[in-house]
């Protein structure tokens, strides 16, 4: 892997880290991540990922929102204690 290719996967690794756990911007985030412009980073976002940060930010939350209802639902609706046994 060359150099400018190896560089270019550890920043969209790091973009989606901070969109999926982050509240910023899609600009802060480009630009924490070391692009010159959020155009830039949307281009090379869209064509690494096939997707635009956004739709990556929604797809990760959508996932999380369900991820925890399933969880919800599986748990027992109540949890014996040491004085129920």
């Amino acid at each position: 892997m060359s150099p400018v290719k190896y560089l270019q996967n550890f920043r969209i690794t790091k973009a989606q880290h901070m969109l999926t756990i982050s509240e910023l911007s899609i600009e802060s985030i480009a630009f924490s991540c070391g692009y010159q412009s959020a155009e830039a980073f949307h281009k090379i976002f869209r064509k690494t990922t096939g997707m635009s940060p956004n739709a990556y930010r929604q797809e990760k939350r959508q996932r999380t929102i369900s991820s925890q209802e399933t969880m919800n639902n599986n748990r027992p609706d109540y949890i014996e204690t040491d004085d129920e046994l």
